[in-house]
C-alpha cells in the first residue's frame, strides 16, 4: 500500500506541469488563468490527502525540519496575518479571476514544495522531474512563436502562447534555460545530454524573439554569476586563469555596451539593445517607476502587515498619480507594481518583505552548507546559485505567476531535497518495505482525511469553476436573448461565494451596454435587470468598500435611470477612494454637466490640469463645457490645447462635433485638418467631401477644391452645381 500510495503522488505531481499547457478559451473566463488555478489546486488537494496518509503510515516521509522549511512556514502565516489585517479580508483570501493569487492559492505551492521535497528522495528520481519538465517547456515556449499560430487562435491574441502574456512566457523560458543547462552537465546518457543542450539554446532563441528585458537581464546576469564561480571554486588554474579572462571581456563588453547604446549597432542587437536602452522617463519604464513609488507610499501608510495579499490594487487607486494617463487608459489601471519585491512590501508590509527575502537566505545558506559539507557538487551550487540569483533579479522588472510559481516552489523544493541526506532508490524501497510490515494501514484517519479532501475539492474547485463558466455561458446568452440571459445571471450568482465581485461586475459591464440601444432601455426586463444590479452592486460596495470598479458601474446605471444626484453621490463617494484619477472625474463632469452645474464641472477639469496639464481629454471634456455654454472662444482654445496634447478621439461624432466647433471658431486650417480624419473613416461621404472642397477654397488651395469636389460626385451626381459657388 505504502508503494502505491508513493506512486499515486508522484503521478499527481507530474500532472501537475501539465498546468502551463491549460487553456480554456470556450469554458471559462480569463482563460489563461483560472482554469490552471482550479486544475493546480485540485491535483495538490489530492496529492496532499495522499501524502498524509503516508506520512501516518511511514514516519520517514514527514517534513524535515531546515532553515528553509522554517521560513516558508514563517512566510506563510505573515501572509495570513496580511489577510486578516490588510483592508479586504475576502479578495486577500480568494483573489480574484484575472490573478487567482489569493491566499488560498499561494498556500497550495507551499503544500507542492512540502510533498515534493519529501516524496522525491533521489537523485534518479529528480532527474526524470526535472526532464520532464523540460519536456513541457519545450511545448509552451513553441506557442509563443506567434507565427506558428492560426490567426483565430486566442493564443495568438496576447502573444504569450499557452501563457497568455510574453513577459510570462520569457521567464519561464528562462527558469528551464537553467534547468536545461544543469541536466545537460548532470546527464549520463547521451540523448538526454543532446536534449537538454537542445532545449537550452531554443528557450534563448525564444527569448530573443520574445524580446522582454526583464528575464534577459536574468539570463544574462546568470551567465556571468555562472562563470565567476566555476573561476573561483576550480581547482585547475588554466580553466581559472581562462575563466577570470571570460569574466573581465564580460564586464568590459557590458560597459561598451552601455556606453554606446545609442548607436544603431547595439539597438540592433536583439534583446541586448534594449536591455542596454532601458529608460524610467518614456513607456513602460515611466510607468514601473510609477507604480513602485505607489507602492513604497502604500507600504509607509501600512507598514507592519500591509494593504494585504492582492489588495495592490485599492493602494494603486488610492496613491493614483496623474502623471499615468499620459501613457493611456491601460496604464492607469495596476493590480501589481510589476517588482516583487515592491509588491510585497506594500501588500504584506515589511514582514512580508523579510519573510520573502529570508527565502532567498535560507536557500543560499543551505546550498553553501551543503557544498561546504560536500553533500552538493559544484554543478549544483552554481545552478541553484544563478536560478536564484537570475530570479531574484528578474522579479524586479515582472511579478509572478501561476507558472512561475510552479517552477520556482519546484527549485525550492531542490534546495529542500539537496541538504537532506539523498537516499538510493533501492534503500527507499527497503525501508518502504519494512514498515509495510510492521505498520497497520490507518484506515479510520484516512477516511476522514479522504472525507475532507473531497469536501475541499468539490466546495473550493468545482463550485467556483462552475460559477465561472456560468458567468460566461450568461454573458453570451444576454448577448443573444436578453430575457433567458437574466434569468440564468441571477441562478448563476448563487453557486458560490468566493468571486461574486467579479461576476456581479461581469455582469453589470453586459448590461449597462445596453443602455446604447434607446429601445432595449425602454423595455420592462431592461429596467428590471438594471435594478436587480444595483442592488448586487450595493453589496459589492458594503461588502468591499474599497472596489473601486463597483462604484464606476452602479454611477452608470444611475445614469442611466435617470437619477444624476444618486449618480453624482457614488462618484463622489468614489473620489475619496482615489481622489486624483482623471476617469472618476471625468464620469462626475458629464453628471454636472447634464445637471447643467457648468461651474462646478470646470472647477473639476481646472484641478485636473493643475494635477496633469499633458492630459488631453481634460481639455477636450473643458472643449465641450465651453461649447454646451455657447462660449466659442474658450471652447476654441481647450480644443487646440486638446489637439496639441494628442487627443484621440473614440468616434466620427467626436470628430464631426469638433470640426464643427473649429468651423464656428474661423480656424480654417483646424477644420481642414479635422474634417481630413473624418474623411479618413469615412471616405464615400459626399458631404464630408463637399466640406473639404470648400475649406480648401476658402484657404486658396483651387486644386485641392477641385480634387474633392470631383471625388464628392462619385456618390452624389449633384455634387459639382453644390461646389460651383466657391469653385468660380
Amino acid at each position: 500500500m505504502s508503494n502505491k500510495l508513493i506512486w499515486t503522488i508522484k503521478f499527481l505531481i507530474y500532472a501537475t506541469f501539465l498546468m502551463p499547457l491549460i487553456v480554456m478559451g470556450e469554458s471559462f473566463i480569463f482563460p489563461f488563468v483560472f482554469p490552471k488555478a482550479i486544475y493546480f489546486r485540485i491535483l495538490v488537494e489530492l496529492a496532499f490527502g495522499l501524502y498524509l496518509i503516508l506520512c501516518l503510515i511511514d514516519k520517514q516521509y514527514r517534513p524535515k525540519k531546515t532553515p528553509l522549511f522554517t521560513v516558508l512556514g514563517a512566510f506563510f502565516f505573515i501572509l495570513f496575518l496580511s489577510t486578516i489585517f490588510g483592508v479586504d479580508f475576502h479578495r486577500s483570501m480568494w483573489g480574484n479571476y484575472e490573478r487567482m493569487s489569493g491566499w488560498f492559492s499561494l498556500i497550495h505551492f507551499g503544500i507542492f514544495f512540502l510533498i515534493t521535497a519529501h516524496v522525491f528522495r533521489s537523485w534518479p528520481e529528480w532527474r526524470v522531474l526535472l526532464r520532464w519538465s523540460l519536456i513541457i517547456s519545450v511545448i509552451v515556449g513553441i506557442t509563443g512563436f506567434n507565427f506558428l499560430l492560426p490567426d483565430n487562435s486566442i493564443m495568438k491574441i496576447g502573444g504569450g502562447g499557452t501563457l497568455g502574456n510574453q513577459i510570462y512566457i520569457a521567464n519561464f523560458v528562462l527558469f528551464h534555460v537553467f534547468i536545461a543547462w544543469y541536466l545537460f552537465r548532470k546527464e549520463e546518457k547521451k540523448f538526454w545530454r543532446i536534449f537538454a543542450a537542445a532545449v537550452g539554446i531554443l528557450g534563448i532563441a525564444i527569448m530573443m524573439y520574445n524580446g522582454k528585458r526583464g528575464p534577459f537581464i536574468g539570463l544574462l546576469l546568470g551567465g556571468f554569476i555562472a562563470v565567476a564561480l566555476y573561476s573561483f571554486f576550480t581547482k585547475t588554474k588554466k580553466w581559472r586563469v581562462l575563466g577570470l579572462s571570460l569574466v573581465g571581456l564580460m564586464i568590459v563588453l557590458g560597459g561598451l555596451i552601455f556606453a554606446f547604446r545609442q548607436s544603431s549597432f547595439v539597438q540592433k542587437i536583439p534583446a541586448v539593445g534594449s536591455v542596454a536602452n532601458v529608460s524610467f522617463e518614456s513607456g513602460t519604464g515611466a510607468t514601473r517607476l510609477i507604480a513602485w513609488k505607489i507602492a513604497y507610499h502604500a507600504w509607509k501608510e501600512r507598514p507592519v502587515f500591509g494593504w494585504g495579499v492582492e489588495n495592490f490594487y485599492y493602494a494603486f487607486n488610492k496613491f493614483y498619480n496623474p502623471k499615468s494617463l499620459e501613457f493611456g487608459y491601460y496604464e492607469t489601471w495596476f493590480d501589481r507594481s510589476h517588482n516583487i519585491f515592491l509588491d510585497y512590501l506594500s501588500t504584506s508590509g515589511i514582514l512580508g518583505l523579510l519573510a520573502y527575502v529570508a527565502i532567498f537566505v535560507a536557500v543560499f545558506w543551505q546550498i553553501g552548507a551543503g557544498f561546504y559539507k560536500k553533500k552538493t557538487d559544484l554543478d549544483t551550487l552554481v545552478f541553484l546559485s544563478i536560478f536564484f540569483i537570475a530570479y531574484g533579479v528578474q522579479n524586479f522588472f515582472v511579478f509572478d505567476h501561476l507558472s512561475s510559481y510552479l517552477i520556482f516552489f519546484l527549485m525550492l523544493a531542490f534546495v529542500q531535497f539537496a541538504i537532506l541526506k539523498p537516499q538510493s532508490e533501492e534503500l527507499l524501497e527497503s525501508t518502504a518495505r519494512k514498515v509495510l510490515k510492521n505498520n497497520n494501514f490507518p484506515f479510520a484517519q484516512s477516511v476522514i482525511v479522504i472525507a475532507i479532501t473531497l469536501f475541499f475539492i468539490y466546495h473550493f474547485n468545482i463550485q467556483p469553476a462552475r460559477a465561472n463558466n456560468q458567468d460566461l455561458e450568461t454573458q453570451k446568452t444576454m448577448q443573444t436573448n436578453f430575457v433567458v440571459g437574466f434569468e440564468a445571471m441571477k441562478k448563476s450568482l448563487l453557486i458560490n461565494p468566493y468571486h461574486l465581485t467579479d461576476m456581479r461586475n461581469d455582469f453589470s459591464r453586459v448590461i449597462v451596454s445596453y443602455a446604447q440601444n434607446p429601445e432595449a432601455l425602454k423595455s420592462d426586463i431592461y429596467q428590471q435587470s438594471a435594478d436587480f444590479i444595483i442592488e448586487e452592486l450595493k453589496k459589492n460596495i458594503q461588502e468591499h468598500p474599497w472596489e473601486l470598479q463597483s462604484y464606476i458601474l452602479l454611477g452608470q446605471f444611475y445614469d442611466v435611470k435617470n437619477s444624476p444626484d444618486k449618480s453624482e453621490e457614488i462618484l463622489l463617494r468614489a473620489r475619496e477612494l482615489s481622489p486624483k484619477r482623471q476617469q472618476l472625474a471625468y464620469y462626475l463632469v458629464r453628471i454636472k454637466a447634464t445637471k447643467r452645474d457648468y461651474a462646478s464641472a470646470l472647477k473639476i477639469l481646472e484641478q485636473l490640469v493643475i494635477d496633469n496639464p499633458k492630459i488631453a481629454d481634460t481639455y477636450w471634456y473643458m472643449t465641450i463645457i465651453y461649447g454646451d455654454q455657447g462660449d466659442i472662444k474658450n471652447a476654441h482654445q481647450s480644443l487646440q490645447l486638446a489637439l496639441t496634447n494628442g487627443k484621440s478621439f473614440n468616434n466620427k461624432q467626436e470628430l464631426l462635433y469638433a470640426a464643427q466647433l473649429a468651423s464656428k471658431s474661423n480656424d480654417l486650417e483646424m477644420t481642414r485638418d479635422l474634417y481630413e480624419r473624418i474623411l479618413a473613416i469615412d471616405q464615400k461621404n459626399p458631404e464630408i467631401l463637399l466640406v473639404l472642397s470648400e475649406i480648401y477654397s476658402r484657404l486658396n488651395d483651387k486644386s485641392k477644391a477641385q480634387e474633392m469636389a470631383d471625388r464628392a460626385t462619385l456618390y452624389d451626381a449633384d455634387a459639382l452645381n453644390k461646389a460651383k459657388k466657391w469653385l468660380k
